[in-house]
């Protein structure tokens, strides 16, 4: 084999691996949000009073829908929005402001920093799931499914 068909050949060998590559990116990212549509499926399945089956979602996800904590899913919709950069509706306005101190002043004082995935174990703690809790759903999904 001569020296150009060498490189040739390695060129060749160079792309299929990041077409493979880019592939590989897609299907991972495809993989982790059916993590998430699957865990928001069997939440609104919970909210409207159906059986969920929950087997195949993260074990921390399914202890926490197990879970029956003090949270106030509300308070929590907003802290995830706020941690995310993402806007809360007009009638939150005061309630987000509020939280976005108290937010800040753990982090100054006590060096506490939230991330989604904590926040999102807290949301599913927070009691058994309601109708009501739809709309809350439908707020936090752009969090994770973007």
């Amino acid at each position: 084999m001569s020296k150009g068909q060498y490189e040739k050949l390695k060129r060749t060998g160079q792309e299929i691996n990041a077409v493979c590559d880019v592939q590989i990116g897609k299907q991972r990212e495809l993989q982790e949000k059916q993590v998430y549509v699957d865990l928001f499926a069997a939440v609104k399945s919970l909210a409207l009073g159906e059986k969920a089956e929950v087997n195949h979602l993260k074990a921390a996800w399914q202890t926490a829908l197990n879970t029956n904590g003090k949270s106030d899913r509300h308070l929590v919709t907003i802290k995830l929005e706020l941690i995310a950069g993402i806007s809360s509706p007009a009638a939150d306005k005061a309630k987000r402001n509020e939280i976005q101190m108290i937010l800040m002043s753990e982090k100054l004082e006590q060096g506490i920093e939230y991330s989604t995935q904590d926040l999102l174990e807290e949301w599913l703690t927070a009691g058994v799931f309601e109708e009501t809790d739809l709309v809350l759903l439908d707020r936090i999904k752009p969090i994770f499914m973007n």
